[in-house]
């Protein structure tokens, strides 16, 4: 992914340059259009020998609009010095912000506290692009957050319950929403407010009061709604009895209608994707186990995916 982020990266600054070399162009051809019309109306013609006149400053102004001329060749001559320097001068941050304004086709994650830095890095691992809308605070408290930016990595500094935060982070192109904020209200916000810009958005939003993303899932600002108390609940109840290990990458997926992996064997979609199904449940609850497995609608496939597996199964589900 950091790659194509930065194939991606260098073409927008390069767009960002020729709009600012072009803008350049423009105000010179202003100064230059003012220099004729001035020495016109000082008296002289204006030829291109009288214009070479001005701006070598060869001739000593006799009166105001000759000053006028001067000091206009004056600003001619400072033009390429300044427009190096302002073309020059575009920040990290600012270079992360006109990233993050081109992206398409992208996830964009809000918060890079303990679940948000993971969710960034296992995207970053899987290839899939990525957009980080984090608080201006935390780009000064937190150093991953600073390494991103310096790494050249699309990320949006402001509030993800403003919409012109999440027009930054071209929202209406990304394909999914990931809200990793601990703080109930805040997700509920910027969920509504990015489903309203974007319908065809997946949201996935962390919510602690199970009865707030109950209203999440129902109104339709959020398709998935996680408390990650009820996540792991159980371990600590098991942990009691008997040592637990927890198992990263367990995924638990369901088959809708129409998917592509519909009629596939297990064996073949661990072949196609390089995870490892651990068993497929059927709708009536039923556990069924082997490489002969075939998929159905309904099913929910339960396996255990590396993040790097993630982008060989966003096709097939």
């Amino acid at each position: 992914m950091v790659n194509i982020l930065k194939l991606r990266g260098r073409f927008f600054i390069l767009m960002y340059y020729l709009r600012r070399v072009k803008l350049a162009a423009t105000y010179l051809a202003v100064l230059y259009a003012l220099l004729i019309a001035l020495i016109a109306f000082s008296g002289r013609i204006p030829s291109l020998s009288a214009i070479v006149s001005y701006l070598t400053f060869s001739v000593q102004p006799q009166n105001e609009v000759e000053a006028l001329a001067t000091l206009v060749s004056m600003l001619i001559n400072m033009a390429p010095v300044l427009g190096i320097f302002e073309i020059k001068a575009i920040s990290p941050e600012e270079k992360a912000l006109l990233k993050a304004e081109h992206m398409s086709d992208h996830v964009v994650i809000v918060g890079y506290g303990h679940l948000g830095s993971r969710v960034c890095k296992a995207m970053e691992r899987a290839g899939i692009p990525f957009v980080l809308i984090v608080r201006p605070e935390d780009a000064v408290r937190k150093e991953e957050v600073r390494e991103m930016i310096r790494r050249g990595l699309p990320v949006v500094l402001g509030d993800a319950t403003q919409e012109s935060t999440l027009r930054k982070a071209s929202i209406e192109r990304a394909v999914a929403l990931v809200i990793t904020v601990n703080n109930d209200t805040v997700n509920l916000i910027a969920s509504e407010k990015a489903k309203k810009m974007n319908p065809n958005l997946r949201v996935i939003t962390r919510i602690y009061n199970e009865d707030l993303a109950e209203i999440a899932l129902r109104s339709g600002f959020a398709d998935e709604a996680f408390s990650t108390t009820k996540l792991v609940y159980a371990l600590f109840a098991a942990a009691c009895l008997f040592d637990v290990v927890p198992l990263p990458g367990l995924v638990s997926m369901k088959v809708h209608k129409g998917a592509p992996i519909i009629g596939s064997k297990v064996i073949d979609v661990e072949e196609k994707t390089g995870i490892v199904v651990l068993a497929v449940m059927k709708p009536d609850g039923r556990l069924e186990r082997g490489s002969n497995v075939v998929i159905e609608e309904g099913d929910t496939i339960i396996s255990v995916v590396k993040p790097g597996k993630l982008r060989a199964l966003s096709g097939l589900l």
